[in-house]
């Protein structure tokens, strides 16, 4: 049953989505033609009235009402469709009894907030520090959310908006740090400059100097990959062959050194573009260079070291680009990323949004408050509250007050997703369809550690990507020599058919 009910509104949302991207479509591609026309009307009298020309016929006049009636019918009957399709999804979804959810119902731990409507006076002697701590939260999450985006322009305009009561004040150097990341973020991406984000990596190694390579390592050296690339084939040097490739081969005598016991394999890579640097007139060079760098590419990833693919990967993706190094900005896009989950970790903070975080908290949990509390009404155990207008009191002046605060996790009777997994939640027992054996599957991280090896791991069957531990399909298969039929779909397979299964601790 649930199953059909979450196929129904899959399927609903896409037909939504779909009906409503052509509509609107539509409506776009309507605009952008009636739009170049009026250009080219204006175009012509412009061109009329520098001719010293009379001005238009009546004929021009009126293709200009047809135009634009024609744009006006067809937008209409666009819009129609669009809306009937919102009539459709609010109708099936959103006003569906059945999906309909009170979010007083699902929880009844109400945060508080300064506009929450308290009707007993009771509370406030006691729910004031509360109110304020909560208030001064949501307050402090909105800021960290703005400052992580670059928008800290709008932090001044937020704090003239907080009472004058609830002080709140905004750390300088914290703010100096996240208008420093938005420069940087800004260079990378909009003008491909690395200068600020390698002083930033020299500043970090100076001040915390680590044994072995870190993450904040692998990071730098990708920058530094960038960085040579960039150079030799800056637009500066376009027609300046030897200075660029003396540019690139300084900066990697200087910056790849330290790096080269680890990603020997990367930095050899690269320095072959210096011998490729010709003259990208010539149509056969060109096709030489793009060949030999695929190749490279796909050498590089044959060889991928444990715990340095990341690395070897982005390697490959400069080999690719290589000369057109400029016009692949998610090259840009995914390194800048990478560089404010570095930047925030430095500031022992998360490079997710805390609004975002707090939302994903609420749509993952507040079903299961939802189920609880319809539960606890059935059974006639619901809560009534001063804020309940169906709750009776003997005394008008009595204060009722109801402890709202969970002090312990295991108050609740279900258990609660933790912080760092809200979406994504698995047992950590394997127990295996099959032979019931139980095991603790090995996670990513757990099999790029050295001496972590799992003598008989999970496996995926290739056909229908059920799991089943590979012992058990061995046995399965009569040793290897036979085929055999899935567990649970009965889909034929063979042994050559599965694969080692991969646990992602998220």
């Amino acid at each position: 049953m649930k199953e059909n009910e979450k196929n129904e509104k899959q399927s609903e949302v896409h037909g939504f989505s779909g009906s409503s991207r052509k509509c609107l479509s539509e409506i776009l591609e309507e605009s952008h033609n009636c739009l170049n026309d009026l250009r080219l009307l204006e175009a012509e009298l412009e061109a009329e009235v520098a001719n010293d020309q009379n001005p238009p016929n009546n004929l021009d006049v009126d293709g200009l009402a047809k135009l634009t009636d024609s744009w006006y019918k067809n937008s209409i009957t666009h819009l129609k469709g669009y809306n009937s399709g919102i009539n459709k999804f609010s109708k099936n979804i959103l006003n569906n009894p059945q999906y309909r959810m009170e979010l007083d119902e699902a929880y009844t731990y109400p945060l508080n907030l300064s506009n929450y409507p308290v009707t007993n006076q009771g509370y406030k002697s006691k729910l004031a520090s509360m109110q304020r701590e909560n208030h001064e939260e949501l307050l402090k999450a909105i800021i960290l959310h703005l400052l992580k985006i670059g928008q800290c322009n709008l932090l001044n305009e937020l704090v003239k908006e907080i009472p004058s009561d609830k002080p709140i004040t905004i750390d300088q150097t914290l703010l100096n740090q996240f208008n420093l990341l938005n420069d940087i973020v800004n260079d990378i991406t909009a003008k491909h400059d690395l200068t600020k984000a390698l002083n930033w990596f020299k500043e970090k190694r100076k001040s915390k100097p680590s044994s072995g390579e870190s993450a904040l390592d692998i990071i730098e050296f990708k920058f530094h990959m960038l960085q040579f690339t960039l150079l030799l084939y800056s637009p500066s040097t376009v027609n300046d062959i030897d200075n660029s490739a003396l540019s690139a081969y300084m900066y990697s005598k200087e910056n790849f050194s330290s790096s080269m016991k680890s990603h020997l394999d990367e930095i050899s890579a690269l320095m072959t573009l210096l011998v490729l640097r010709r003259d990208r007139n010539g149509a056969q060079q060109l096709d030489t260079m793009k060949k030999l760098s695929s190749r490279i590419s796909a050498s590089l990833r044959d060889r991928e070291k444990v715990g340095q693919a990341g690395s070897v990967s982005f390697a490959s993706e400069i080999l690719l680009a290589s000369s057109s190094i400029h016009t692949k900005e998610a090259v840009f896009t995914n390194l800048s990323n990478e560089f404010i989950s570095e930047y925030c970790k430095d500031l022992n903070l998360s490079n997710d949004s805390s609004l975002f975080q707090c939302m994903l908290a609420g749509f993952v949990n507040l079903p299961s408050f939802y189920k609880y509390n319809k539960i606890q009404m059935k059974l006639g155990k619901g809560l009534k509250t001063a804020n309940d207008p169906t709750a009776s009191s003997t005394d008008a002046n009595t204060e009722t007050m109801v402890d709202y605060v969970s002090t312990f996790r295991n108050d609740l009777p279900f258990q609660l997703s933790g912080a760092s997994s809200f979406l994504f939640s698995y047992h950590p027992i394997f127990i295996c369809p099959v032979s019931k054996e139980q095991l603790i599957p090995l996670t990513d991280d757990d099999r790029n550690s050295k001496g972590m090896h799992e003598p008989n791991p999970v496996v995926v069957l290739k056909f229908c990507h059920h799991l089943a531990l590979r012992e058990s399909v061995w046995q399965l298969s009569k040793r290897g020599k036979d085929y055999f039929k899935c567990h649970y779909c009965y889909k034929r397979h063979k042994f050559s058919d599965v694969k080692e299964a991969y646990f992602i601790d998220l």
